[in-house]
């Protein structure tokens, strides 16, 4: 799932995800997570519920690294946040 993607954002081939990129001037860091999470939720369709440490293992960054680019995208309203412990 990792190299899938790190392929789609390297290729910006997901709409939403070069869209959210151009829009905001998203890092590459948060491009990574935000693809991720797109992934994740459906092109944000679905809910989840996850922990730091495991974006950060799909995105071989540390968790607090996470946790800060979450935050900056949630600045952005790119998503509905709320945390639940940790």
């Amino acid at each position: 799932m990792k190299t899938n993607i790190l392929r789609r954002i390297k290729d910006f081939d997901n709409p939403y995800l070069r869209h959210f990129v151009q829009e905001h001037s998203l890092s590459d860091n948060e491009a990574l997570v935000l693809g991720i999470l797109l992934e994740l939720t459906n092109q944000m369709q679905v809910k989840i519920k996850t922990k730091y440490a495991t974006i950060a293992e799909d995105a071989n960054l540390q968790p607090m690294k996470v946790y800060h680019v979450i935050q900056t995208l949630a600045a952005h309203r790119l998503f509905d946040y709320a945390v639940e412990g940790d």
